[in-house]
């Protein structure tokens, strides 16, 4: 991947979210999101909350030596991220979210699950970096 793929524009930033929208963790994950860029606004620049988890991801994929500073921030973030997740499963006892519910139940799987998250990032920065 080559670092064109880190300045990340809006349209990709959408088209990545897009292809992410099946994924298990897919809806806590997008309305963390939400609730960061409402609260945070400034603090997550042009594109986002989504936008820089997405940039974290290519961080911590793509690990240059001149930006280990953003390697090491990148991980520390998505680890704060999936805290956020189980954070977020146990909040409410009484959600009806299915999503909510089964990570609840099931927080072993919730590693698992982001994991794959994180695959589904990178494997869609490969796709949109090799048609750039």
């Amino acid at each position: 991947m080559s670092s064109n793929t880190l300045t990340l524009t809006h349209p990709k930033v959408t088209k990545i979210r897009d292809a992410l929208g099946d994924h298990p963790l897919y809806e806590i994950i997008d309305n963390l999101h939400h609730c960061l860029d409402e609260k945070d606004s400034d603090d997550y620049g042009d594109l986002g909350a989504w936008g820089y988890t997405i940039q974290c991801i290519a961080n911590t994929y793509e690990r240059r030596k001149e930006t280990m500073t953003q390697y090491a921030e990148s991980w520390l973030w998505l680890g704060e991220l999936r805290n956020l997740v189980r954070m977020v499963c146990n909040a409410d006892p009484d959600t009806t979210e299915e999503d909510e519910i089964f990570f609840r139940d099931y927080p072993e799987e919730i590693p698992i699950a982001f994991e794959t998250f994180i695959g589904g990032v990178i494997f869609n920065l490969v796709g949109i970096s090799s048609l750039s």
